[in-house]
């Protein structure tokens, strides 16, 4: 997905494209860099995304309704120090996805 445009929080990345396949359908993935630590770590950060992506998926579909477009998005996890994937990370995942949720709403209705 290397034309597609992308949106930025602290934690997570997001690649996405839109019009590309039927409207209203959304397709999303998941990317953890291997720099993230061995499988057991990137696994439980799989876990971690999913789970923010989850409770912000709602809110894309509203938009994709919305304007009646298709959107393919994938997210990537950023690597950050080891130290920020303690208690309270799930929150912060949340809240770059909801960052992120909100830009990819005010796009797709045609802000900038």
């Amino acid at each position: 997905m290397s034309e597609g445009t992308h949106i930025s929080g602290r934690f997570v990345r997001a690649v996405y494209l839109s019009g590309r396949r039927e409207a209203g359908s959304l397709q999303i993935g998941i990317t953890i860099p291997k720099k993230s630590g061995g499988a057991v770590e990137r696994n439980r950060l799989k876990r971690l995304l999913r789970e923010a992506i989850r409770k912000g998926i709602p809110a894309l579909q509203r938009a994709i309704d919305n304007c009646g477009k298709s959107l393919e998005i994938i997210f990537q996890l950023r690597v950050t120090d080891m130290t920020s994937f303690r208690k309270g990370f799930l929150h912060h995942l949340e809240s770059d996805i909801q960052f992120i949720c909100n830009m990819l709403q005010v796009r797709m209705s045609g802000g900038k």
